[in-house]
């Protein structure tokens, strides 16, 4: 079993803005301030989503989704979104 674990993606608001109200996990909506922290660091254009997902166990998944809409900077600028996942 994967325990206590905490997904943290840093989103660059330069380019994109994020739907707070549209993050899932396995199709269960979430609630920003409750279910996960959004911390906008306005000069710097990085925010950092953090999501506790809890515990997973073998052979389970948790899938995460939220919506985003890209800024119009140009096709020729791909965005590649990373996100990290930890636990104790």
């Amino acid at each position: 079993v994967w325990k206590d674990i905490k997904v943290t993606d840093v989103l660059d608001t330069s380019r994109l803005t994020f739907y707070r109200d549209s993050l899932t996990i396995n199709g269960v909506p979430k609630a920003w301030g409750s279910d996960f922290k959004y911390q906008p660091n306005g000069s710097s254009m990085l925010d950092t989503l953090t999501i506790p997902v809890g515990d997973i166990q073998p052979g389970k998944a948790a899938i995460i989704q939220f919506k985003v809409l890209h800024a119009s900077d140009g096709a020729d600028k791909p965005y590649v979104n990373q996100a990290t996942a930890e636990s104790k």
